[in-house]
């Protein structure tokens, strides 16, 4: 529920008053906004690996001798690769990039805002998985 708020209607509201009330006329040269997006999906495409791990620890296994389940005590395991095996929470890192990437690429002081935002909540849940590693 919180992901949805924090996404549909907090993010959606911040743009939308921005973008609609504030329009800035900043542009960037078309080489900076190429690499801009091209940071963005990067990062994206990275946050997209991050959960892809997260995901097979999930998994339900197929019989004993399936091996691309990767938990089956159904213990907490510690993730690796993709940023992992530099913070505990790699999803979160690559996600914080890709906002701070949009914000610098759209200039918008909402988007400043949210990313702002967004960095401190996933910050909040990202000492608490930390924390759950630990243990």
């Amino acid at each position: 529920m919180i992901n949805s708020f924090h996404y549909w209607i907090l993010f959606a509201l911040f743009n939308a008053t921005e973008l609609y009330f504030f329009p800035s006329g900043h542009t960037y040269s078309p080489p900076v906004i190429a690499g801009l997006v091209g940071a963005w999906a990067f990062f994206e495409f990275m946050n997209f690996k991050c959960h892809t791990i997260l995901g097979n620890f999930r998994k339900s296994p197929k019989n004993k001798d399936d091996e691309e389940y990767v938990n089956l005590a159904k213990e907490r395991q510690i993730p690796h690769g993709c940023g992992f095996d530099t913070v505990s929470c790699a999803n979160y890192f690559w996600e914080a990039l890709g906002w701070i990437a949009y914000s610098l690429l759209t200039r918008n002081y909402t988007a400043y805002l949210f990313t702002i935002f967004s960095i401190v909540q996933m910050a909040q849940w990202a000492k608490d998985k930390h924390r759950r590693y630990q243990k």
